[in-house]
């Protein structure tokens, strides 16, 4: 697969992909809840989905983002996060990371119309998105049945 070589590159500049997402968050109106949440522990969620890229496209189903994604729903859910912000905030990381690979001034040109690692992107965070509203709900229907 050649979109195995962008993941890669996002792996190897996860820090600087995390570094400055975090900081397009805390900017953006609409995810304007991440402001009030710890930068560093958003930092480290993100360098680790980051760091992780290759094996989120290749290796791990949807089971894997079910759990992990319907636990991160739950979680931002718990610290306040309205469900649109949490969903844009995703939408927001995924455009982050085409475009900071679409300016990448390496890839050549067969490289760089490749689609499959774009298409591959997108199919996971249709399912992190899901997954996550998910998560969401099922946090505020288990507060309902306390209540």
């Amino acid at each position: 697969m050649v979109g195995v070589r962008f993941s890669r590159f996002a792996e190897e500049k996860s820090l600087e992909l995390a570094d400055s997402l975090v900081g397009k968050l805390r900017e953006c109106p609409r995810t304007a809840a991440y402001r009030g949440l710890n930068a560093e522990d958003l930092r480290a969620d993100f360098r680790e989905f980051f760091q992780e890229l290759t094996g989120w496209l290749l290796y791990r189903g949807q089971a894997d983002i079910e759990a992990s994604y319907t636990q991160q729903g739950m979680r931002r859910a718990s610290q306040g996060v309205p469900l649109d912000q949490c969903v844009n905030a995703m939408l927001v990381c995924r455009d982050h990371l085409v475009q900071y690979l679409l300016r990448e001034p390496t890839w050549d040109a067969e490289l760089f119309g490749e689609l499959e690692f774009v298409v591959a992107v997108n199919h996971f965070f249709d399912d992190a998105i899901f997954f996550h509203m998910l998560g969401h709900r099922k946090y505020e229907r288990n507060l309902e049945q306390v209540a």
